[in-house]
């Protein structure tokens, strides 16, 4: 089938044609860049123009995710997660059950944030 999904927020293997199947993993990657973008107030973890973006994670170009204000939720725990989430290697990827009890989203769970 044809790759889906919006450019600079693919996991990097999706940017590879050699790669004919992909795992739920692919999936694991833009939840981690989507936990940086919110979580920053809107910014991108891999940069603010969707060329650089697509370049930067297609090319398994590192992020520094403290770069990022993450203003209160700056904690060793969310970089943590973010970036074991934003692996370039989908095996690495943790899966969304280890997501879920991770230590930051039992904290935040514990308050009341996600309603």
């Amino acid at each position: 089938s044809k790759i889906a999904g919006s450019e600079g927020w693919m996991a990097p293997e999706m940017h590879h044609k050699e790669t004919e199947r992909f795992s739920y993993l692919v999936d694991i990657f833009p939840l981690g860049l989507i936990f940086g973008y919110t979580l920053s107030g809107g910014l991108h973890p891999y940069g603010s123009s969707t060329i650089d973006r697509i370049k930067r994670i297609a090319n398994n170009l590192p992020m520094t995710l403290t770069e990022l204000d993450l203003g209160e939720y700056a904690t060793d725990q969310i970089f943590d997660l973010i970036n074991s989430m934003l692996n370039p290697q989908p095996k690495e990827r943790p899966s969304a059950a280890s997501i879920l009890q991770h230590p930051f989203l039992k904290r935040v769970k514990q308050c009341d944030v996600l309603v």
